[in-house]
């Protein structure tokens, strides 16, 4: 068992042979009582304390073994979010599951004693990326940048608008929709107890819900808001990332700077004040280095964030202190400060065992086990370190020359001898987004690409533009996962556009399956009479006119 795992008293009933196996879990509950488990075969298991049917396994009964949930076996789950009584569970393939509480109706569907498919309305190229929970509300975010919520929206927490005026509760998901001129995507998502925040791939901040303590950053004369509304303080700031505490609040900017409000009578806005706060408010701290992620949970009153230095520093309410300043603890991880501190004990996130994990035997530094790809991370949008600026509809990203020109061929003919470019400190870019080409950049710094950042279609567009066959696989492979027949000709048309071949090929299977219902599509209808034709013919080819 890793050295995280050791940490969670529940853990401790399982036998060494079965944790040698596990590859993610999911403690939670108001003691920690309850734990979801993924094997590394893809097999999934609940234990514990069954309340409100929260395990999910088939009957009201509590255990000290793990018991399979059939269900979600073999399902490739990517990530689990709990509430006060129900959980959500999301597949790689963007499918949505839940079972628990279902008061309010946060499963999505009726009541059920095993994880049931929550349906998400389709469009051409849309499927759920992230989940999130509050006590008694559900939310998701799409490929797409849509974000839909349902379950109890007696204070706005859904951001269904007028659509719950006269009822407690939205049963089935719903889009939350902003007051704006322009289209906005969604890059982000969380909830608190009773409020809802998200961030779009401009870095804009909107929340919705409750506001009794100013936990949505809005006016302190809104005591609830049940539409999205822009967290005006945040303006003119790039927020890349924002979590929820039951009442409070933290985003962090694209600069690794730390921002808090709402409920502080725990000190968990780490200001040195017990006071709330309906405006956000910068962490100034002198020990406070530039922040890397950070952590809440929708159940506690505890901060906790992992700076720069790879030190892990927390606040609010820990072990029952009020602690008022971001304090510097002697743990290797956030999930480890959540083991210790939280109050009521459960994990902010699953934890994901990964295969090169080591054990705890090994006894080894965390400054030495620090991998080339965390510093990579912290060198990405460096302002301090790097030599060269790249602007994208008037935003900055800081990046290396060297870096740019050993991960990519493109930039590495870009960046030699007399070329004008590689004496530049600024390059303009006006071909892509500011979100498509950031997601691009951090992909050649990572080798990791944040689908839920962008369409995917434009990250194949670039892959073609910069010819990085690696990207464009991956983009590949988020498309086929995605393939419908509502959207497959329209795939196709750009799997032809970028050379995108395992795509097409991928695309005239589905096609040879399901012609008739996709030539009544509209994206068939849309295709160029030379791209229907060449369909059609492909799929000529492969059998789907032979009787």
């Amino acid at each position: 068992m890793t050295s995280t795992l050791k940490k969670w008293s529940i853990l401790s009933f399982l036998k060494p042979k079965f944790t040698s196996n596990i590859r993610m879990v999911l403690v939670y509950g108001h003691l920690g009582q309850s734990c979801l488990i993924v094997t590394k075969d893809r097999l999934v298991y609940a234990l514990g304390i069954n309340l409100h049917n929260c395990l999910g396994t088939g009957d009201k009964q509590s255990t000290i073994c793990p018991k399979r949930i059939d269900a979600l076996c073999g399902k490739n789950i990517k990530t689990f979010a709990y509430g006060r009584g129900h959980v959500l569970a999301l597949t790689e393939n963007g499918k949505v599951y839940s079972w628990g509480s279902n008061n309010y109706y946060q499963l999505g569907h009726c009541d059920s004693l095993v994880p049931e498919i929550v349906v998400i309305p389709e469009n051409k190229t849309n499927f759920v990326v992230d989940i999130a929970c509050g006590n008694d509300h559900s939310m998701v975010l799409t490929s797409n940048g849509m974000v839909y919520a349902w379950g109890m929206c007696v204070d706005g927490q859904t951001g269904s608008g007028s659509l719950c005026a006269s009822q407690s509760y939205l049963a089935t998901p719903n889009e939350v929709k902003l007051d704006s001129t322009f289209p906005m995507r969604f890059l982000n998502i969380s909830c608190g107890a009773r409020h809802s925040v998200a961030v779009t791939c401009n870095g804009q901040v909107y929340s919705w819900g409750s506001n009794s303590h100013g936990q949505l950053g809005l006016s302190s004369d809104s005591k609830v808001s049940k539409k999205a509304l822009e967290v005006k303080h945040l303006t003119g700031i790039i927020i890349e990332k924002v979590v929820c505490g039951c009442t409070h609040t933290l985003a962090l900017s694209n600069e690794g700077i730390l921002y808090s409000w709402g409920d502080n009578t725990f000190g968990q806005l780490g200001v040195n004040l017990r006071s709330n706060t309906f405006s956000s408010t910068p962490l100034v701290i002198q020990s406070l280095k530039k922040v890397l992620n950070m952590a809440a949970s929708n159940s506690t009153n505890i901060s906790v964030a992992l700076e720069m230095g790879h030190q892990i520093l927390m606040w609010g309410n820990c072990l029952g202190q009020k602690i008022t300043l971001p304090t510097l603890i002697s743990v290797d991880s956030i999930h480890d400060a959540f083991a210790f501190y939280a109050s009521p004990s459960g994990m902010h996130q699953p934890f994901v065992i990964s295969d090169e994990e080591k054990e705890e035997e090994d006894d080894v530094d965390i400054e030495e086990t620090m991998s080339i790809m965390d510093h990579l991370m912290a060198a990405f949008d460096n302002k301090d370190t790097s030599d060269l600026t790249i602007e994208v509809q008037g935003k900055p990203i800081y990046v290396h020359k060297a870096i740019l020109k050993i991960r990519s061929e493109y930039f590495e003919g870009m960046f030699q001898g007399d070329w004008k470019e590689n004496n530049d400190s600024v390059l303009q870019e006006r071909n892509f987004s500011y979100a498509a080409y950031r997601a691009f950049l951090k992909f050649l710094y990572t080798g990791k690409l944040d689908v839920a950042a962008d369409n995917s279609v434009e990250l194949l567009q670039m892959a073609d533009f910069f010819n990085d066959d690696h990207l464009k696989a991956i983009c590949e492979d988020a498309l086929i996962e995605d393939i419908s027949t509502v959207n497959v000709a329209f795939l196709y048309s750009v799997a032809v556009q970028y050379n995108a071949m395992v795509l097409k090929k991928h695309c005239v299977k589905f096609g040879v399956r399901r012609m008739s219902d996709v030539v009544k599509s509209t994206s068939f209808s849309e295709l160029t009479n030379e791209t229907m034709r060449n369909f059609i013919t492909e799929a000529d080819e492969h059998g789907v006119f032979k009787t």
